[in-house]
């Protein structure tokens, strides 16, 4: 029986019982692990981060392992597994014993969390559908997961595509939408909104690794929830996959700095960086990235403290392993994927051309005004603090991520400067961060402690009201291709329409000589499985002669203002039998199909009209 697929941001009972069943996949595997290996680290945050870190990798690996010995993890199997983590975890606590002190900052912090998870819901609370055009190919492969209990070999696009995407953040999505029974849809977004307030919590994690400070962390998770435009901004483009990289990411680097800096390996510490290591792969390739490149620093600064061997068993022998256990999935991307790979040094004059075609760019990402104003600051931070013993490892990883922005620098292909562009507010939040506590601690002439105390209380007060004021609606319209009225026309066709239907969307260019949706119509096929003019983004992933005849294809639809003979030539070469149009989005309007013969309107609401194609008499 089909279900009706209905907001979850308008349903805050069920919001909450979602995000209480979501504990099940997101924590329950982590618990699991610490529970027989406890961490010397008694801060709860840290802890809470490690086990979500834990369990979004743990199950990635263990999805990669049912795909390759072809079990699809069906109920019973499910049942099974999370019974027994659940009995593991309960046994392992009760003979190791959990203890907690609770200390009055974990208050503090504690609030700063629930917080910033509430705010992350309150910045799409109007939202009937993630937005822009990710979620869709995000919701698509959620779906094909959840119901084949599997990784799927290709998506069930029209031709189909083979799958060979990152895939952490969907198999938790998909486990999600098991356990709460919810639409991939809704899960996708609840899901991202976790996510984005977790990389907070992770860089937390990292913070308190790194300087041992309270203060600092929570000033890293502060800036990096409420101030920054990074990562809240994510939501606006549906980047999920990279929110959950950037937060395994700073989990994978204090673990790392914990082996390396242990004068005898500790063999969970290590375990954990090997899982890490290897969720991160399976969970997004640029995040993994980025922790290589700092997994090289930390590896060649080791080498001046200890023997190659020693530190090659510490750091080398488990990022190996996470890579061998990750390569399965690895050689099926570089089997299937046609995107260009390699260090790729542009000349001065492609670069110019590059910069030249838009200026403002990179600038744009770094923005908007409170954001330039933070990056100043960070640039302060790191000439003024950076050159400290324990900032310097991260101050070259830094200066790798802020060289690799630069549009004439070296780069990393398939990545551009954009995408390292919009990672920097994690050593920016974490330099930042530093000053701060650096400059309340330093013991200098006047002005006194507690004037420096309350300025930079002030100014941080300032920077908060200033970013959660711009941040409150920081959707921007174009990019919502879906409203409520479009979920209600998208739930019509899934009641009244038979599978086989085919529908001409109005579509626009997007960018790399591919084509986008518009409007609601574009999530016919990842909500219902009918086919539309272009599936969701994945087909670009596909041949290149399908992606050339889709674009063409796309390109004489674009074209399309009324029931002209090219429109009915295009209407019988592709079998269309339905016209879904969002009234004043797109170059075909309901006004072009008035007077059209073999158009009846079968729906009308909201401003969405459906027509069917009749056959000829």
């Amino acid at each position: 029986m089909l279900t009706e697929i209905t907001p979850i941001m308008q349903d805050i009972p069920r919001l909450l019982l979602t995000l209480v069943a979501s504990c099940v996949p997101l924590l329950l595997p982590g618990l699991a692990w610490r529970a027989w290996f406890p961490h010397p680290q008694k801060d709860p945050f840290s802890w809470l981060a490690d086990v979500f870190g834990l369990s979004l990798a743990a199950s990635a690996v263990c999805t990669l392992a049912f795909f390759l010995l072809s079990i699809p993890l069906t109920s019973p199997w499910l049942a099974i597994i999370y019974t027994t983590l659940g009995l593991l975890a309960a046994v392992g606590f009760a003979l190791k014993g959990f203890t907690w002190q609770p200390e009055r900052y974990h208050f503090l912090v504690g609030a700063l969390f629930a917080a910033l998870l509430a705010w992350r819901f309150f910045q799409v609370r109007d939202l009937a559908l993630p937005p822009w055009v990710d979620p869709l190919q995000h919701t698509l492969i959620v779906r094909q997961i959840s119901t084949q209990g599997l990784l799927p070999a290709t998506l069930s696009t029209d031709p189909p595509i083979p799958f060979y995407y990152h895939f952490g953040y969907h198999v938790a999505a998909a486990l999600i939408s098991w356990i709460a029974q919810l639409d991939a849809s809704q899960t996708v977004l609840v899901l991202g909104q976790v996510v984005n307030a977790g990389v907070s919590l992770s860089l937390y994690r990292l913070a308190l690794q790194i300087w041992g400070d309270w203060r600092r962390a929570a000033l890293v998770a502060l800036f990096s929830g409420f101030i920054t435009h990074m990562p809240a901004y994510y939501t606006t483009w549906g980047r999920y996959p990279l929110l959950s990289g950037l937060l395994l990411l700073p989990l994978a680097m204090s673990t790392s700095f914990e082996v390396s800096r242990e004068t005898a390996s500790r063999t969970a510490r290590w375990l954990e960086l090997l899982l890490l290591t290897a969720g991160l792969l399976l969970t997004h390739y640029f995040a993994s990235l980025m922790f290589a490149l700092f997994g090289l620093v930390l590896f060649i600064s080791t080498l001046s403290q200890k023997k190659f061997r020693e530190a090659l068993l510490k750091l080398g022998l488990p990022a190996i392993i996470g890579l061998l256990i990750a390569s399965p999935w690895l050689v099926r991307v570089l089997e299937y994927s046609t995107a260009p790979t390699g260090l790729n040094l542009p000349p001065l004059a492609e670069a110019t051309e590059q910069i030249g075609r838009d200026p403002h760019y990179l600038w744009y990402l770094l923005g908007p005004t409170r954001n330039h104003v933070f990056v100043g600051l960070a640039l302060l931070a790191i000439v003024f603090f950076g050159w400290r013993k324990p900032n310097r490892l991260l101050l070259i990883w830094s200066g790798l991520l802020v060289l690799f922005s630069l549009p004439w620098s070296p780069q990393l292909r398939p990545f551009r400067p954009d995408h390292w562009t919009i990672v920097l507010f994690i050593p920016g939040t974490l330099f930042v961060a530093e000053a701060v506590m650096s400059l309340l601690e330093a013991d200098c002439p006047p002005p006194p402690h507690r004037i420096r105390r309350g300025v930079l209380a002030g100014l941080l007060t300032i920077f908060t009201l200033w970013g959660g004021w711009e941040s409150r609606s920081m959707l921007k319209p174009v990019t919502i291709f879906a409203t409520q009225e479009d979920l209600s026309a998208l739930n019509w066709i899934n009641h009244n329409l038979p599978q086989e239907a085919r529908f001409f969307i109005n579509v626009a260019p997007w960018q790399y000589h591919v084509y986008r949706g518009v409007d609601g119509g574009w999530w016919i096929t990842p909500l219902t499985g009918r086919h539309t003019l272009i599936p969701p983004l994945v087909y670009n992933q596909g041949s290149k002669a399908e992606g050339e005849k889709l674009y063409f294809l796309a390109t004489q639809a674009m074209t399309i203002t009324t029931c002209s003979s090219d429109f009915w030539e295009l209407a019988e070469s592709e079998g269309w039998t339905h016209i879904y149009i969002k009234e004043g989005v797109g170059s075909l309007q309901p006004a072009g199909l008035e007077n059209c013969a073999r158009m009846e309107n079968v729906y009308q609401q909201g401003g969405i009209f459906i027509y069917q194609i009749l056959s000829p008499d």
